[in-house]
């Protein structure tokens, strides 16, 4: 039945509703027999009327999915004071967070044998390793991981973690592992790629950590 509906309005009237052609609705009603244009229009508000609803739908559903997702990364967030205000989610370059390392960070910039000991170590060169801990320790980034959760964006310095801390320890000390040594390529790209495309760390974390993770540690 179906079909020879079909058959008989053609392609044109398919192609009115399909389309919202307003040109082809006279022409639609001809072919089905002289069904009228107001008829023909009440069709396509119904259509319209569909859609809209169907898109309302799917954007509740999105909306939802994202407060989920907010309130699953809080509760799996460790309690920390430097925790970001209302979230707990934490923005530290290298895509984790953890509990907070903020002794160890102040330290770390505090240092000025670090940087040396670390090219000494690994190879790298130390102007390489003076720009991965400006990057890390130093700089202000547009953080911004979290804006599809509904958190906005805001500038500042990458949040403290333990991993990386201690990653930077290992690599000054010689004890480095072989993902200490992933986390510094990660950051060495990311770097360059904000500072080329003057992007956010969003962009440019993702871009760096399908080749080189920013968080190798969560992987052993």
């Amino acid at each position: 039945m179906i079909g020879g509906f079909i058959g008989e309005v053609g392609l044109d009237f398919i192609i009115a509703i399909a389309t919202r052609g307003i040109g082809l609705i006279p022409r639609a009603a001809q072919l089905i027999g002289g069904l009228s244009y107001k008829v023909l229009k009440v069709m396509l508000q119904i259509y319209d009327a569909v859609q809209a609803k169907a898109g309302q739908a799917l954007e509740a559903s999105r909306a939802a999915q994202r407060r989920l997702d907010v309130k699953l990364n809080r509760a799996i967030a460790p309690k920390s004071n430097t925790l970001n205000v209302n979230t707990g989610l934490k923005q530290t370059g290298g895509g984790g967070y953890s509990a907070s390392a903020d002794e160890l960070y102040d330290a770390i910039r505090d240092s000025d044998t670090d940087v040396s000991m670390i090219a000494s170590n690994t190879g790298f060169k130390p102007e390489n390793i003076q720009k991965v801990k400006n990057h890390v320790f130093y700089d202000e980034h547009l953080l911004d991981r979290y804006v599809d959760y509904g958190i906005p964006a805001k500038v500042g310095r990458f949040d403290s973690t333990i991993e990386q801390a201690n990653a930077w320890k290992r690599l000054e000390n010689g004890t480095y592992t072989d993902l200490d040594i992933t986390w510094l390529k990660h950051e060495t790209a990311e770097r360059w790629y904000e500072k080329k495309y003057n992007s956010g760390y969003s962009e440019a974390h993702n871009r760096v950590d399908s080749r080189w993770s920013g968080f190798p540690w969560e992987e052993e």
